[in-house]
């Protein structure tokens, strides 16, 4: 198994199975780095599951080496993936957080007192707008009509 930092828990686990061993590399920029890093992993290490985790690395990059490793397993966190459209040897997973959005929503709506709120977001991708969402309709539960913005 190879992955890129910062998923430290997930590797610390596989780490206790005999059969597995981890692969790691820090500080991997979002260029053409990433590809070079997963192919010195397959080709000197013998990596047969690689986890590129960071946002930028799936497109192009872990597809590009997917296509180039078919019989490697690639996984990205962060739900882009799309069946039929990328490689059958690419996939993804990711932490659905919605519900602990929505809660957050409800505890900020109810301490608001000028009904203003804000959500700071890193990118416009799914997750983080599903993110959005569940905090807005938990805000506007306590408050309607008192978007965040």
């Amino acid at each position: 198994m190879a992955t890129t930092r910062p998923m430290p828990r997930a590797p610390r686990c596989c780490e206790r199975c005999p059969a597995s061993k981890v692969l790691e590399e820090e500080r991997v920029a979002e260029t053409v780095a990433v590809e070079q890093s997963m192919e010195s992993m397959i080709n000197l290490d013998g990596a047969t599951l690689v986890f590129p985790t960071s946002f930028g690395y799936f497109d192009p990059h872990m597809l590009k080496v997917a296509q180039k490793y078919p019989k490697i397993q690639f996984r990205h966190c962060g739900g882009l993936w799309t069946a039929g459209k990328h490689p059958a040897n690419t996939g993804s997973y990711f932490g659905y957080i919605d519900e602990c959005q929505y809660l957050s929503g409800i505890a900020a709506g109810h301490s608001s007192k000028s009904g203003k709120l804000g959500f700071v977001a890193a990118k416009p991708i799914p997750q983080v707008l599903r993110n959005i969402n569940a905090f807005t309709l938990g805000a506007r539960s306590p408050t309607p009509g008192s978007p965040p913005r």
